[in-house]
């Protein structure tokens, strides 16, 4: 299983059988359920915001990585095109 802790860079978005989902920052739900909890567990536990519901029908582990993470293998020019 994978736990909060091996993610921290991640989000997990959630799906409620109401139709409503979030994608929530992987830290604020090691911060709510604890770092060595598994992404089952945070799915069988979640809240809807929507409906209140407990229990999230799927769960996604979603990479958020930085800002320039799409800036092409990471090869920046080191002075502008002329």
């Amino acid at each position: 299983m994978t736990t909060l802790a091996a993610i921290p860079h991640h989000h997990l978005a959630l799906d409620c059988a109401c139709g409503h989902w979030a994608l929530v920052p992987v830290p604020a739900l090691a911060e709510r359920y604890g770092p060595e909890t598994d992404v089952d567990e945070v799915q069988r536990r979640a809240r809807c915001g929507e409906c209140g519901r407990i229990g999230a029908e799927a769960v996604q582990i979603i990479w958020k990585g930085a800002d320039d993470a799409m800036d092409g293998a990471g090869v920046k020019p080191t002075e502008p095109p002329t």
